[in-house]
């Protein structure tokens, strides 16, 4: 049961340059307005925003890894910052690109948003000489938890990751 003004969510967040726009992989912008026919499990056509592709390597040539030995820094980090303002946090996995948590988060938007964003900034500094500059994309995706069931659901599948050689943190390690 979540805290009065919080809401479980499934948060989603990934390293700077790890999704860009006109991506193979598929992609959307901010609001829609502009997004390929595909996603990351059935890709567009390799041609389909190829010049937008293009156009953002060049700004954003190389995208972030968190190498391995640095992901617990990170991830504690973000975690034990999420915690100190009182934002429950069930599990967490970091890999190189992108990190999913299952945290009460508030329930407005900008108090959310503000929230994740004091954690991917404490994060990034708990690095910051191994890893100067943007260590986090903006944003995020933020699913809302709807019942215990999907909760649990989404928990193993943050667990899972392990599998892939992510750092994975849940509650039940603490």
């Amino acid at each position: 049961m979540p805290q009065p003004g919080k809401c479980w969510r499934h948060g989603i967040i990934g390293t700077h340059g790890s999704w860009l726009p006109g991506s193979p992989k598929g992609w959307r912008s901010r609001g829609h307005k502009i997004h390929s026919s595909g996603d990351y499990k059935k890709p567009p056509p390799s041609d389909e925003h190829l010049g937008l592709y293009r156009y953002s390597q060049e700004q954003c040539p190389q995208a972030l890894v968190i190498p391995k030995g640095l992901r617990p820094i990170v991830a504690e980090a973000f975690r034990d910052q999420l915690l100190a303002f009182n934002h429950r946090v069930l599990a967490i996995a970091l890999s190189g690109m992108h990190c999913h948590f299952l945290a009460e988060l508030p329930t407005d938007k900008v108090a959310m948003q503000a929230a994740v964003g004091d954690a991917k900034r404490k994060s990034s500094r708990a690095v910051k000489k191994e890893l100067p500059g943007r260590v986090w994309a903006a944003g995020g995706k933020f699913i809302l938890i709807a019942d215990h069931s999907y909760q649990k659901r989404v928990f193993d599948y943050i667990r899972r990751h392990a599998n892939e050689g992510a750092w994975v943190w849940t509650c039940f390690d603490a």
